[in-house]
Order: C-alpha cells, then structure tokens, then sequence
C-alpha cells in the first residue's frame, strides 16, 4: 500500500505537466505575438482555436441558425441605444460566414471610432469583439471590465503607449505609417488580398479594410503606438457589409 502514494503522485505530476504544455502551446502559438525582423509585427492573432471554439462557447454555431441581417443590425442598435443618451451610434454590419455578426461604433461628434461589437447569430446576444477591441482600446475598453486603459498606461511590450496619461488620442503612429504597415503585412501574408482605402482611428489603434478585388474581405488593425498589427483572422471571409444609417 505504501508504493502506491508515490506512484500515483508521479501520475498526477505528469498530468500536471502535461496540462502546462498544452497551456503553453495554445497560448505562445496561437495568441501571443509572432513577432517579425521587419518590425511590423507579424503577430496577427490568428486565432484559430478560437475559430472552432466558436459555437462551443456560444458565439455562433456554424451551420447553425441565424438570426438575419434586419435581426443583428437591431440588436446592435438597440445594444448601443441601451447605454442610455450617448453621443454613439453604429456605421455598419457585417456578415461572416458562420462566425458572428461584427459592428464598429463610432462617437458620433468626433467621427472616431468607439468601440467594436459582435452580435451572435442565433441568439443575438451582444458581446465585444476580441482582439484589438480589448486590448489596445484606452477609452472604452474599461467598460468591458477588462482594464485595459491600464493595460495602455503601462504594457509597452503588448502594444500599449507606455504612459498612464495616454487617453488614445495622440497616437505617435500616423494614419499613414499605419496604413504602410498594414499594407505590407496584407502583401507579405495574403495572397489575392489588398488593403482597401477605408480605415477608421480608434482610441490607440486604427483598423483598415482588407479587401478581395474591391469587396471587403475582413478587419486587419494597427497599433497608434507601437505599429503592432492584428489581422481578425476569427471572422474568416466577409459575405456582406451593410451600412446603418
């Protein structure tokens, strides 16, 4: 009897450890930044364990049932009408295939961008987009209780200004410089992809369109900071963008 103990604690060390590998591949694989020699940070996220995650966690069931167009775009409005009288509206909805619903919001006195929202297709349930939405947004990104503005202050090596006085709003990376790295990446990464003329400046970050010939394919978004870009590789190709106005 007294062999079994070190037997079975043996057991549960190598189950513990290998539950730590495991933890590590997913995380430094998939959701940690790539990196890259020519400094455009070629970490976009490719999210894919999230990609199958996505109807096991409730955020869409591929193949599914779907709630329509009409259907997402009132719930993202009535999603932003629900924060009560705001100075925030929602530009557009856009259609993934068998992934959630995706709208920008936007402030609608300044013309920049707020905040980023995914509406689920069977449910129309209202979440925030991941990614850059969370982690690199200054203002708004609190309000998902993810803490992020502090995230902004302090974590230069994820993207963030390195200054617990940065409110998003003097971004040290211009449209332009942001637009080139963007460019490249969509060059070097993607075949049969272009970045198309649309962007939009957040508070700490800026997204562009990617584009398939001239309809928009998807979402890639670019650090004010840092020049770290993030394709939204999670939503897989865009079926329709549909304005709100």
């Amino acid at each position: 009897m007294k062999r079994r103990f070190p037997i079975v604690g043996l057991a549960l060390l190598l189950v513990g450890l290998a539950g730590i590998g495991l933890f590590r591949f997913y995380t430094v694989r998939y959701y940690r930044p790539l990196g890259s020699a020519s400094g455009l940070g070629r970490d976009g996220n490719y999210g894919w364990p999230m990609t199958p995650g996505l109807g096991r966690r409730g955020w869409g069931v591929a193949g599914g049932a779907d709630i329509g167009v009409d259907a997402a775009k009132k719930a993202a409005t009535d999603f932003v009408a629900s924060l009560g009288p705001t100075d925030l509206a929602v530009t557009e909805l856009w259609k993934f295939t068998n992934t959630p619903y995706y709208a920008p919001v936007i402030e609608k006195s300044t013309g920049r961008g707020a905040f980023e929202v995914l509406v689920d297709r069977a449910t129309g349930r209202v979440y925030p987009e991941m990614g850059p939405n969370m982690m690199w947004n200054a203002k708004y990104g609190t309000a998902w209780g993810y803490g992020m503005r502090s995230m902004m202050g302090s974590a230069t090596g994820a993207g963030g200004a390195g200054t617990g006085a940065n409110d998003g709003t003097k971004l040290t990376v211009t449209e332009a410089d942001a637009r080139a790295r963007a460019d490249s990446f969509v060059k070097a990464n993607a075949s049969g992809l272009t970045l198309g003329p649309r962007a939009l400046t957040f508070y700490g970050y800026y997204n562009f369109t990617v584009q398939s010939g001239a309809k928009p394919h998807g979402i890639i978004s670019v650090n004010g900071y840092s020049g770290q870009v993030w394709y939204h590789a999670w939503h897989g190709a865009a079926e329709q963008v549909t304005p709100i106005s």
